[in-house]
């Protein structure tokens, strides 16, 4: 019982907006203008925000992910990630033509890292290390320069590294309107997980698919 009274009185934090494709860009675009970061940083943190993008991965998974595997995006079109969490303990992640466009615009840099470490490296790594970077450490870094860039955008959207996941889950579902596909996409045990992810359809949104199902239904007992 008091287990549970905490739980309900907990302090929630703000809810993370998602980030979309022209967000994405934007941070791309800000990766090349932080003093901060040098040029393998650089490479690193753009083929980060790629994976966060077209997977909706968490940090946790990202961190472990090998040379070899990444580079099989490139061709195959979807990567085996290892699990931290419930669910499958390997699942596949497959990406979208959007998302295959997408990784295709950071082959050059994944092709930099290539000339530095071998297949059975890890990624993410500090320059010098051979060890992935750990996820307080990650998480932390992206979310700086996330931050940073959402306080020079007009709306000031509130961001960060899990905003990908949301941003991920959100546009399947709009894609799709298949809560199922969306959990079983993203790999969540339960489907109330994933239901926490979708926000509600605006009244336009409602109108429009009504009228879907409409013209569906015609459609169908003109054929019969």
């Amino acid at each position: 019982v008091l287990f549970r009274s905490k739980w309900k009185n907990r302090r929630r934090l703000p809810k993370r907006e998602p980030i979309t494709v022209e967000l994405y860009d934007s941070l791309i675009q800000s990766s090349q203008n932080f003093k901060y970061i040098n040029l393998y940083q650089s490479v690193r943190l753009r083929l980060a925000l790629a994976l966060l993008l077209v997977t909706g991965i968490r940090i946790s998974e990202l961190l472990p992910l090998k040379m070899k595997q990444v580079e099989s995006l490139f061709t195959t079109h979807w990567i085996s990630i290892d699990r931290v969490k419930r669910g499958p303990a390997n699942h596949k992640a497959f990406l979208t033509k959007e998302g295959s466009r997408i990784m295709q615009e950071r082959r050059s840099d994944f092709e930099l890292l290539q000339l530095f470490k071998d297949g059975d490296s890890y990624i993410f790594t500090a320059e010098n290390s051979k060890k992935p970077l750990s996820r307080e450490a990650f998480t932390n870094l992206i979310n700086k320069f996330i931050k940073e860039c959402a306080r020079k955008m007009d709306d000031n959207p509130n961001l960060s590294s899990h905003s990908f996941r949301v941003g991920f889950i959100t546009e399947l579902w709009r894609d799709t309107n298949d809560i199922e596909f969306v959990r079983q996409a993203i790999g969540h045990a339960k489907i109330d997980t994933t239901s926490q992810y979708v926000k509600n359809l605006s009244e336009k949104e409602r109108q429009d698919r009504m009228l879907e199902i409409s013209v569906d239904k015609v459609k169908s007992e003109v054929k019969i």
